[in-house]
């Protein structure tokens, strides 16, 4: 068969291949590289492509039947555009079968587009046809037209397309590799809840490790890996604010050679809190297994009245580890400094490091969750994140954060922590789906 290329909406389609349209020349274009991109995400890496599609419309019955498929082919193109200038209504996609591949439909979505008049229109009109040119602006990557699972491995390891993880350290990951394409592609993750129902608001944390060696990189550091903290690794204010750590860990020379000088969240989760406090994470150098001197101050983070007594889970913000981009530095700790008005006191259960070069918060801001329900669905494709189903979605859910995107040719390992209102919910068992639509820059 011949190449195929159409222009839809997912409503209307034009087939500019067949019945009353010819193509007659397309040169598919190769997007330039924008040099000063600050994120990977679908605006920034590189410019939006523009190209030229030449067409012939001929119908032999009917002059006016022509010019109805030209007011066809504007009209996706005042969609396209109404959709970038507005931000609602339905994407307008370029998609092309190409020959002996009928398999897959890749697709390009267009941003803007104008129909131009061709050499010699005039002329063939006598003839019950017209030659026009379509002058498309489209992002500047292809992709799938439809979602593909992806097979992923959790710690046990169990591979399939649905597995479980826990809210807890060392069992809270999904793995996988092998997608297709040669860019990052944002990913719909799914996360349904296999424990007991849950009721009220959740926050959820979730951080996709691919450039820290994420098949043997370790980002816990537990209460049994203490080197400083007291023995029940808790704290009960009797110096209210002390510049040394009440929690503290010295990182181990393979933690420090993984991490690289990169920039990770300091999550911690305690086992037992009460309010009205503040915490700091900060970078120690050690001397011995103890921490020392504090080399990078994080911000402080109050711990409110809302907590409450019970699990939490608690964002420190981000820290370069090691700090300097000395990626074979030594003698590094992380440490968490509490400081209180009145008689604070927390216990820790373990924190986690996770990567900022794709890292995610949402808020579920409430409803209960049935054992089985879907707690979230972060759908990065679409560009939407819902409770429910994809069917009846429950715009329920505050976003923060560009969406979690994952790599060809590379190991992805993807971490997801949540806590349940006031209580961090220890080993809560949940199932994880998760799709992508790979991309490439060329045909």
């Amino acid at each position: 068969m011949a190449h195929q290329l159409f222009i839809t909406d997912g409503t209307t389609t034009i087939d500019l291949t067949t019945g009353d349209y010819v193509l007659v020349d397309w040169t598919p274009q190769s997007a330039q590289l924008n040099f000063n991109a600050q994120s990977i995400s679908d605006l920034d890496s590189y410019e939006n492509v523009s190209e030229s599609i030449s067409i012939r419309i001929h119908d032999a019955a009917s002059k006016a039947t022509i010019q109805t498929r030209i007011r066809d082919i504007e009209k996706l193109f005042m969609t396209a555009q109404t959709r970038i200038i507005n931000g609602f209504g339905p994407k307008v996609y370029l998609q092309v079968i190409l020959d002996g591949i009928a398999s897959e439909t890749w697709q390009s979505e267009i941003v803007g587009g104008n129909v131009a008049v061709a050499d010699g229109t005039l002329t063939e009109w006598s003839t019950l046809g017209t030659n026009i040119i379509l002058d498309i602006e489209r992002k500047y990557y292809w992709e799938l037209d439809t979602d593909q699972a992806l097979s992923i491995t959790n710690y046990v390891p169990t591979t399939a397309t649905a597995v479980s993880i826990w809210n807890d350290h060392d069992k809270n990951f999904f793995k996988f590799s092998g997608i297709a394409g040669s860019l990052p592609t944002p990913m719909k993750i799914q996360i349904k809840n296999n424990g007991s129902a849950l009721d009220g608001g959740q926050r959820i944390y979730i951080s996709n490790n691919v450039f820290n060696d994420p098949d043997a990189f370790d980002p816990y550091l537990t209460d049994a890996d203490l080197d400083k903290g007291t023995a029940a690794d808790s704290w009960g204010s009797s110096t209210h604010d002390s510049p040394n750590p009440r929690w503290g860990w010295d990182i181990g020379a393979s933690v420090l050679a993984d991490c690289a000088g990169g920039y990770f969240r300091i999550l911690a989760a305690y086992s037992s809190m009460a309010p009205d406090f503040y915490l700091k994470a900060s970078l120690y150098t050690t001397i011995g297994g103890t921490l020392y001197v504090r080399t990078i101050e994080g911000d402080e983070v109050y711990v409110g009245d809302a907590v409450g007594s019970g699990y939490e889970l608690i964002d420190l913000g981000a820290l370069p580890i090691p700090a300097g981009d000395l990626v074979s530095a030594s003698s590094v700790g992380v440490g968490i400094t509490a400081r209180d008005s009145a008689s604070g006191n927390a216990t820790i259960e373990f924190v986690q490091i996770m990567s900022v070069t794709s890292y995610r918060k949402l808020k579920r801001t409430g409803y209960s969750i049935a054992t089985g329900g879907i707690i979230c669905t972060d759908n990065g494709i679409d560009g939407t994140v819902y409770a429910g189903s994809d069917s009846a979605r429950e715009n329920i859910i505050l976003e923060y954060n560009k969406p979690i995107y994952a790599w060809p040719g590379r190991t992805n390992k993807v971490s997801i922590l949540f806590d349940l209102g006031t209580n961090f919910l220890v080993n809560h068992e949940t199932e994880i789906r998760a799709w992508v639509r790979p991309r490439r820059l060329t045909l």
